[in-house]
């Protein structure tokens, strides 16, 4: 059901991103990348695998609203610096990157599909959580504000706690050879 709902809103928040593209008459990079992000996101939430293993309901919806945080960031402005406004781009196309390799396994709740371990899944564990810090972490450079500190704070913390119910519900497979394998879980050579 929040599948469903989820990849209803993914559509819609790329309609959304190509209105306002049309109706300025001009786009970024940026906001390409972040129309391919919520359409990719859409696509493979409907074609997805069914699961193996979820997590308790109360945790799905809790982190559904998570995923959500970062629309509460403000943007950097069109007319922003260029080189500013490219920050955001390395962690998007690694989210993208991570995301084409999910692919059926793909999921915004905690749930057993299956293991990846090709693509960006060779370097660290959760690359897709990584792509999405990184490129949060350049809408905060380009655009700091206490607000959008603090939404980077809040994703930051629920992020750790949807790492944890993903392994917790993982641990139920292979992945326990595989967190020995390759430690890292968000940054190589940090965590």
């Amino acid at each position: 059901m929040l599948t469903n709902i989820g990849a209803f809103l993914f559509i819609l928040l790329a309609f959304a991103r190509v209105n306002v593209i049309l109706s300025r008459g001009s786009t970024t990079i940026l906001e390409l990348l972040l129309i391919a992000q919520s359409g990719l996101a859409a696509i493979l939430l409907i074609f997805r695998r069914k699961p193996f293993y979820t997590a308790p309901r109360r945790v799905e919806v809790m982190i559904w609203l998570s995923a959500g945080l970062p629309l509460l960031m403000n943007t950097p402005a069109t007319n922003t610096n260029f080189w500013m406004s490219l920050a955001p781009v390395p962690g998007l196309v690694l989210n993208l990157w991570a995301m084409a390799c999910l692919g059926s396994a793909f999921g915004v709740a905690p749930a057993e599909r299956g293991l990846v371990l090709t693509g960006p899944y060779r370097l660290v564990r959760h690359p897709m959580y990584s792509g999405e810090l990184l490129s949060l972490f350049g809408v905060l450079l380009c655009n700091p504000s206490s607000r959008n500190g603090a939404v980077m704070l809040v994703f930051l913390i629920t992020l750790i706690w949807r790492i944890y119910w993903e392994e917790k519900i993982l641990l139920i497979t292979g992945y326990g050879i595989y967190a020995k394998i390759l430690m890292w879980r968000l940054l190589p050579w940090i965590w």
